[in-house]
């Protein structure tokens, strides 16, 4: 989907760009990988879910410096959306990486707990610094 896409079919919205707010999701982004690390003793599920949110404030501050926000009851995947129309196609795994997390999120958060691994839980505190390194580069 391209940025017309998704407003055409209400996926974003456009806003005015405010500096302060992109920098604190990205603060936001920056503390919850800390806080990934620091539960990954404690609970894979919660590590994981540490991480999507980093991954998915990151992606909100790319959003906003875009000057568009979620506009749908999927905020979720129209940023993720968002994203993938934005980052040039090499940037791929990255979105993917992210969809597959938040997948992953799903179950562990409400349905089932116990179902993220630790390989699951340390490959998405990896991906998320990655990710937020990357968003932080396309913003500056």
């Amino acid at each position: 989907m391209d940025l017309a896409e998704l407003k055409r079919k209400g996926f974003i919205k456009p806003i005015s760009i405010d500096k302060t707010q992109i920098a604190e999701l990205i603060k936001i982004s920056e503390r919850d990988i800390c806080l990934a690390e620091e539960f990954l003793p404690k609970s894979f599920d919660g590590a994981l879910n540490l991480a999507y949110n980093s991954m998915l404030q990151a992606a909100r501050a790319l959003m906003f410096s875009y000057g568009y926000r979620p506009d749908s009851e999927f905020h979720h995947k129209a940023t993720i959306e968002f994203v993938s129309a934005v980052l040039d196609k090499k940037y791929n795994a990255y979105v993917e990486t992210l969809d597959r997390v938040r997948s992953k999120r799903i179950v562990a958060t409400y349905e089932r707990a116990g179902t993220i691994s630790e390989f699951e839980a340390k490959y998405a505190i990896k991906s998320a610094k990655e990710f937020v390194q990357l968003i932080k580069q396309k913003i500056k």
